[in-house]
């Protein structure tokens, strides 16, 4: 008798956090559990987000084998343009291209195709892993 008390002790949960109903099987008010729970799943989400790739569209206005030429269209563009359209250097081998905007749709991205065509009539949409700005990111995880 006395062994199955212990492990009848022993069943019971040990966790503050996960205690629901006291001695007498009443609900308990919780609020640390919750509140650490809370926690564990704003952490969940930042991971989540330091991780998602955002698949979207960017125009590509310059690939070639230069990268002093590359950097040279770069600041003609933003000559241009201004700075406030995003702009990215990649490199994939053995060219370096020069792709603009962040735009999570196509329709978006062919507006600012048109817009460049003229001063950069070898430009076109590519699909790529696109930047979403931080007031974005927080719009989404609040809802």
């Amino acid at each position: 008798m006395m062994l199955l008390a212990q492990n009848d002790s022993l069943s019971k949960t040990t966790n503050p956090a996960l205690d629901y109903y006291d001695a007498a099987g009443q609900a308990t008010d919780n609020s640390k559990g919750k509140q650490k729970m809370d926690e564990g799943i704003q952490l969940l989400c930042e991971a989540y987000w330091a991780k998602k790739k955002n698949m979207g569209y960017r125009v590509q206005i310059f690939s070639g084998k230069s990268r002093w030429e590359a950097t040279k269209v770069r600041s003609e563009f933003i000559s241009k343009h201004g700075d406030e359209t995003a702009i990215s250097l990649v490199y994939q081998a053995p060219n370096f291209k020069l792709r603009v905007g962040n735009f999570r749709d196509r329709l978006s991205a062919s507006h600012l195709l048109s817009s460049i065509k003229e001063s950069y009539p070898a430009s076109f949409l590519v699909k790529d892993e696109i930047a979403i700005p931080n007031s974005l990111k927080a719009e989404l995880k609040s809802n």
